[in-house]
């Protein structure tokens, strides 16, 4: 068959009778993170024992994917499967950080391969939460703090009293941080320079939780909104322009992610933020409270829900720590740290890693243009190859099961992959093309990513 050209793929795609059924092997894989193949459908091995999904890669058509009946199983659609067990991550910890507990982390890439930090943590000999900020060489590296308890640059945001959650722009010169007294934005002149200009966020009532992002080139602030039948995420434009007298106005507020009606989960909370190499946020991190008090993390494949007016678009479940509290995470590329609370304990413990491999949901007006989804792999994979894709609109279980055309090997540049294709105009409105991709490394180990969507639009 002659090789597609990148404009008739979209519509190659939506129009393409399904291939021939060919053989397959299904890789199982629990939410543990312990993985295996196995030629029939079913996962014998593992059903009753743990939420799971199979995942197929069908070399002559593409990818395909199969969820198992396991009645715990709480995601639309297939999610990013995990790469390896979720582990403690004491590079991150409490005593690394010279805290008696992490409540909260986050970081920004510095543009010399490593990262501008922040957390809150309890410090010692204190009872309350206080933001604090590092800087960090990845993983297998130490944070190494502003000062010697880490508040050299915070000293303007720290009260007597809680605050919960610190979060930087994307230059790490502005940052939005949220209070018992309200949530608040601060800016300072240089990454490595003492935040000041200290001013309550705008428009967004009661939320908390607040982060920054880039969408379409636009500043954004994400927060929780609490509401009677559990609480949402929010998205809208903010005004980052310190000598402005809008500085921390948001205007424009809707809903990120909406409330929740899957079984269990009584409210989604913790948003962060996921940018690709230009900064541009393709997808959230978040986490779902649920009705046995515990909190799980969750992936959603775009940042803004009402972007999307077919595709239902909902949060990918990630990992279930039991009854632990899973909140507030960093995330870079693939691999993201949640804080996380010891039910058992009655306190925070060391962050919990978690490894996946992302895939951004988009829109695409009926009048043609380009389309750009990001695929983000984990940390510390061993060179990876390529990703390719594909692309199908028949599905069982949310997931792809009949690709009618596939793409690839696109190239990865510091574990992310940008696909940009051209679809041609006279696209019909409404019309939604399922996307999945399949990473491949260097020890050919194959990483297949969540199904992510491609809407077209008016």
């Amino acid at each position: 068959m002659r090789k597609l050209s990148a404009p008739l793929i979209l519509a190659v795609a939506l129009l393409a009778p399904r291939p021939a059924a060919q053989p397959v092997w299904f890789s199982c894989t629990c939410n543990n993170g312990v993985g295996y193949l196995e030629q029939a459908p079913t996962c014998a091995r593992a059903f009753a024992t743990c939420s799971f999904y199979c995942f197929v890669w069908n070399w002559r058509s593409g990818i395909a994917a199969y969820r198992c009946p396991d009645p715990n199983c709480r995601s639309e659609g297939c999610p990013p499967p995990l790469r390896r067990r979720p582990s403690s991550y004491q590079e991150l910890g409490a005593s690394s950080l010279n805290a008696q507990a992490v409540g909260q982390l986050f970081v920004v890439p510095d543009g010399q391969g490593g990262y501008h930090g922040a957390a809150t943590v309890v410090r010692g000999g204190r009872t309350d939460w206080d933001p604090i900020t590092f800087r960090w060489g990845g993983p297998g590296t130490s944070p190494v703090l502003d000062g010697i308890d880490g508040t050299a640059y915070t000293q303007a945001l720290i009260s007597p009293y809680d605050e919960f959650q610190l979060g930087l722009d994307r230059a790490a010169r502005v940052a939005v941080v949220d209070t018992v007294q309200g949530s608040v934005i601060a800016d300072r002149a240089t990454p490595t320079s003492p935040l000041g200009n200290v001013q309550p966020i705008q428009g967004i009532g009661s939320g908390f939780d607040v982060q920054l992002g880039v969408i379409k080139g636009q500043s954004v602030l994400f927060w929780t909104n609490p509401g009677p039948a559990g609480s949402s995420i929010m998205v809208g434009e903010v005004d980052t322009d310190s000598a402005a007298p809008t500085f921390g106005r948001v205007s424009n507020p809707r809903v990120a992610v909406a409330t929740s009606t899957f079984p269990g989960v009584v409210g989604w909370h913790s948003p962060t933020p996921i940018d690709d190499a230009q900064g541009e946020t393709r997808a959230l991190l978040c986490a779902a409270q649920t009705d046995d008090d515990s909190s799980d993390a969750y992936y959603v494949s775009t940042p803004d829900q009402s972007q999307f007016n077919v595709a239902q678009v909902q949060p990918h479940f990630l990992h279930d720590d039991g009854a632990d509290y899973l909140n507030n995470p960093l995330v870079t590329q693939g691999t993201a740290v949640y804080a996380d609370f010891d039910a058992g304990a009655g306190a925070y413990g060391d962050p919990q890693r978690l490894d996946f491999f992302g895939l951004s949901s988009t829109t695409v007006p009926s009048t043609g243009g380009t389309v750009t989804q990001v695929a983000q792999l984990p940390l510390g994979l061993a060179a990876p190859q390529g990703v390719f894709m594909s692309y199908g609109t028949s599905l069982a279980f949310g997931c792809i099961v009949a690709p009618s055309v596939s793409t690839g090997p696109h190239p990865v540049i510091g574990n992310e992959a940008s696909i940009s294709l051209t679809a041609p105009p006279g696209l019909p409105v409404g019309a939604v093309l399922s996307v999945q991709a399949v990473g491949l490394d260097a020890s050919n180990n194959i990483w297949t990513s969540n199904v992510a969507s491609i809407e077209v639009g008016t």
